[in-house]
């Protein structure tokens, strides 16, 4: 049973000098045993995924894909991941090849290939296009999901061409900015399905978010024009997007036609945008969606 912090400072007390000294250098111990059992996991994990780049031109940009692959022939079902977009211009030099590269591992190990898509004004690459104003006198979150979507739509056409994957089997994974691409993407694509991470645009500070209503507006647009299935997924404490604006935008894409099933997921930290970190909260409910729809067998 884990000690609370009261239990601790009991144990305090009450044991001598000696005694805990032995009991930090029993733990020490552990945990070269717990890392040494470890080890050969992640060294077999790593063995079995074949990587490479592939680039992709759209708009007279060349953007690179990171394409992960499990061992073996194939054909493999393929995810496409999307990143999403820090609030500050300086951040999106920081996009490369570590991008999403654990939560692609993570996939590749259920079987699937992944593709991590950077996208144009994203790690020196081009221009920023997704632009809008978040003044509201022209906040257009649909097109600028569209205009995201455009990389992810080169990227397909790309990895379609690779003869192990399989065409048929295409899933749309993103977060925040990237999720809302995918779900844009999802309007002209043929896919299985999309699963988002907190997905938005126009966060300008911890739970405010610039023009609510055209962000919600855009959702029943993209709701409006598809049908495959999608999972959506918000962390309690997420403050880009938090749980009453995240109902929102699936009410809106539900009533107009779309299929959503909204997972309200436990806090992560201090802040729950970064719920796709949490692989191991994430990934059982994942991984069942992506059988249910096919894209595993």
């Amino acid at each position: 049973m884990p000690l609370t912090p009261g239990m601790a400072a009991t144990a305090e007390i009450t044991t001598d000098r000696p005694m805990v000294k032995d009991m930090k250098n029993t733990l020490r111990v552990l945990m070269v045993i717990l890392c040494a059992l470890l080890a050969p996991a992640s060294i077999g994990l790593a063995a079995t995924v074949n990587s490479k780049t592939l680039s992709a031109s759209v708009g007279g940009v060349t953007i690179p894909i990171y394409l992960y692959k499990p061992d073996g022939k194939g054909p493999f079902p393929l995810v496409i991941l999307s990143h999403g977009s820090p609030r500050l211009p300086g951040g999106r030099l920081s996009y490369g090849p570590r991008t999403l590269r654990e939560q692609a591992l993570a996939l590749v190990a259920s079987g699937a290939a992944v593709a991590v898509v950077i996208r144009r004004g994203y790690g020196g690459n081009g221009k920023w296009v997704e632009g809008y104003k978040s003044d509201c006198s022209r906040p257009n979150y649909h097109d600028a999901g569209l205009v995201s979507a455009q990389d992810i739509d080169a990227a397909l056409e790309i990895l379609a061409r690779e003869p192990d994957i399989d065409r048929a089997r295409v899933v749309l994974v993103g977060h925040s900015a990237g999720a809302f691409a995918s779900v844009a993407a999802a309007t002209r694509e043929k896919i299985l399905g999309v699963v988002s991470f907190a997905a938005g645009r126009g966060s300008l500070e911890p739970d405010k978010v610039a023009c609510e209503d055209k962000l919600v507006e855009a959702m029943q647009d993209y709701g409006r024009a598809t049908r495959v299935p999608e999972l959506w997924i918000y962390s309690q404490n997420d403050h880009f997007f938090g749980p009453r604006l995240a109902n929102e935008l699936r009410d809106a894409f539900v009533k107009a036609g779309g299929k959503a099933t909204l997972i309200s997921a436990p806090p992560y930290k201090a802040e729950g945008h970064g719920y796709i970190f949490n692989i191991a909260g994430w990934k059982p409910d994942v991984d069942a969606f992506l059988k249910r729809i096919g894209f595993f067998p």
